[in-house]
């Protein structure tokens, strides 16, 4: 018999990791992908992954199973501990946009890219639990800053693109002509006839699932662009578990914070794993919010993660460190063969249990027997045909049965 060849492609192998919300995230990232690669069996599969290659970076990407910052640290630190060459993420989504027309003019489908500005390192989590009446925020934080590779290669990205445009159509056109099936369902630009926004006191009519019904007037009225295709941005992003649907408290988290785009996980994974967040803008955080351009919105931030993946040298990647070794608890080997010790004892919990169940019921036998037996000498005791004579001729009784 001969030797099992070597696989190609090990959790070593791997040096991004790739994170998407949402299904149709994880769709266009996929998308995205150049090469797809085998799977790997996992020790414990608590995570889907998809591993393939964006130009010479080995990738893995991965889905949150749910929304909120506290799934997003629970499946990265799983993913780290799978695949411990992982340098660095990078938190792929879509988000909802502080439109502040005369600094950062944020349209639907445009794309953020969370960089440091001012005091803030690119994130900053404000706290849900202390929103004021007056809708001031307060943060409970400061979180990391981005590494200084991803910070150097985004800023070498913008250069490019002041000078020759950005490649998010070309990218979004490429995945729609890999895909037809995402051609004709809702990748698709939904145009700018549908890009609505709304002055920030005029609430959305209740019960009603799209703007059909509010009343033009209210419009925000904005310059069409001079060039068609979404444009990058680039400044805070607030992260909390709350969902901003209201123009007044969106538009002052911006006048406190500088904040330009809302989202829900990425102040679960910041503060200890190195990361860039890249949000598509699907909504204006108002009331006015719906999932119609979440589709495109995904695909657009796709496209630009691969365009950044395309300026970094994967040499580069390697020198820096793991993001494993950057995590205050990080997830050893100890931790995993602890769950697993945790998991062979409940597993013999459960047989002795069993166990029981079936001595019980001997014991039960044993004892309707031996009543039995008892039963039959006091009535052989009765009818005289008992042995006669002192103790010695008389079986002691037995306990308890009586």
């Amino acid at each position: 018999m001969g030797v099992p060849a070597k696989p190609k492609y090990t959790p070593d192998s791997y040096t991004v990791a790739l994170i998407c919300p949402k299904g149709i995230e994880f769709a266009a990232v996929e998308g995205m992908l150049e090469h797809t690669h085998p799977p790997i069996p996992m020790e414990r599969a608590e995570n889907a992954y998809t591993l393939g290659q964006i130009s010479n970076h080995n990738v893995v990407v991965v889905m949150l199973p749910e929304s909120g910052t506290s799934a997003a640290a629970t499946t990265v630190t799983q993913a780290l501990n799978d695949f411990k060459s992982i340098r660095f993420g990078l938190l792929v989504g879509v988000g909802g946009a502080i439109p502040v027309e005369e600094v950062h003019d944020i349209r639907l489908g445009d794309v953020v890219v969370s960089m440091p500005a001012g005091t803030f390192g690119g994130v900053v989590q404000f706290d849900r639990g202390k929103i004021y009446t007056d809708g001031r925020f307060e943060r409970t934080g400061a979180l990391s800053k981005p590494p200084n590779l991803l910070l150097s290669s985004a800023g070498k990205l913008h250069a490019r693109h002041i000078r020759e445009g950005n490649s998010l159509m070309k990218n979004v056109s490429t995945l729609l002509s890999k895909f037809p099936k995402m051609r004709k369902g809702p990748l698709g630009d939904p145009g700018s006839a549908k890009d609505l926004l709304f002055e920030a006191t005029y609430p959305h009519p209740e019960k009603m699932n799209t703007c059909k019904s509010c009343l033009p007037e209210k419009l925000v009225n904005r310059e069409p662009r001079s060039e068609a295709g979404p444009e990058i941005h680039y400044g805070t992003i607030g992260s909390s578990n709350l969902v901003i649907k209201d123009g007044i408290t969106r538009n002052k988290l911006y006048d406190e914070l500088g904040i330009i785009c809302v989202e829900i996980e990425a102040a679960g994974l910041i503060d200890e794993f190195p990361c860039l967040v890249i949000r598509g803008i699907s909504n204006y955080a108002d009331s006015h919010k719906n999932k119609e351009w979440q589709p495109y919105a995904a695909a657009t931030a796709a496209a630009y993660m691969k365009e950044l993946l395309e300026t970094i040298p994967s040499s580069e990647v390697y020198k820096a460190r793991r993001a494993v070794d950057s995590l205050k608890n990080p997830p050893d080997d100890f931790q995993r063969e602890l769950r697993d010790k945790i998991s062979r004892l409940e597993k013999l919990n459960k047989i002795f249990e069993q166990n029981n169940k079936s001595q019980a019921k001997d014991i039960e036998s044993l004892k309707e027997k031996l009543k039995g037996v008892q039963r039959e000498f006091r009535e052989s005791k009765s009818g005289g045909g008992g042995q006669s004579g002192g103790s010695g001729g008389r079986p002691e009784s037995v306990g308890g049965f009586d």
